[in-house]
């Protein structure tokens, strides 16, 4: 980041739906197009690829990237990547496993150094096919995580929650409340992946200011639509 922005900085949070694999260029170009207009510094992808001759679209970025399947050739899971050091990452597995695909999801939590502030970056992909108490559990794997945090650090969570019914919703709505964060309303929010009416896509965020928030029609590269937030320090 320049001297005139270094007290702001963009996220991407997309679950990409494997595009990365199953169409690399059509994402290296919809990544590009992304940072060019947003002047992203960190995404976090959901449903990401990696393998040995991974590459990121866009040079000085570092990839972080928690597995949750993994196969002889490639692997699948969360990707945290920014142009900012990186001092810490956690890697998170669900200690359930989905129902009949039988994986874990997999959630990761970067420590990153924006010009001189640490600020944590939490990349989840919530379990999706268990019930409501499973969901619970793993929720709270998440927050035993934030609890240990410093409360001066500020703190985003993003990704995929997979909150597809109001039980779910309330669960971080009342997390919300009980550690004081907000969730990032968004432009265009009828753009956010739902299921029956509950969306499924967040940010949110402590100890920062956000300027603006809003969604991106991607043309169903995705089943999912990328969320752009910038915050101020």
């Amino acid at each position: 980041m320049t001297s005139e922005t270094s007290r702001h900085f963009s996220i991407m949070s997309w679950n990409t739906y494997k595009v990365d694999h199953k169409r690399p260029q059509v994402f290296a170009e919809y990544i590009r197009e992304s940072y060019n207009k947003f002047s992203i510094d960190v995404f976090c992808l959901q449903e990401a690829v990696n393998h040995p001759n991974s590459l990121f679209p866009i040079e000085n970025f570092t990839v972080n990237f928690a597995s949750n399947i993994m196969l002889k050739n490639r692997n699948y899971g969360v990707a945290t990547i920014t142009n900012m050091p990186i001092s810490k990452s956690i890697k998170v597995l669900t200690t359930h496993k989905e129902s009949v695909i039988n994986t874990h999801k997999a959630s990761l939590i970067s420590h990153i150094d924006f010009d001189g502030q640490e600020i944590v970056v939490v990349n989840i992909h919530a379990i999706n096919f268990k019930s409501n108490r499973i969901y619970e559990y793993e929720f709270e794997r998440i927050k035993e995580f934030i609890s240990l945090e410093k409360y001066h650090n500020p703190i985003i969570i993003a990704g995929d929650f997979n909150t597809w019914n109001r039980k779910r919703v309330k669960l971080i709505k009342d997390f919300c409340r009980e550690f004081g964060f907000k969730i990032a309303f968004l432009d265009e929010p009828n753009l956010i992946k739902s299921f029956q009416n509950n969306h499924l896509d967040f940010v949110l965020y402590r100890g920062l200011s956000l300027e603006s928030a809003c969604v991106l029609d991607c043309k169903k590269i995705s089943d999912h639509n990328p969320i752009i937030a910038r915050f101020k320090l």
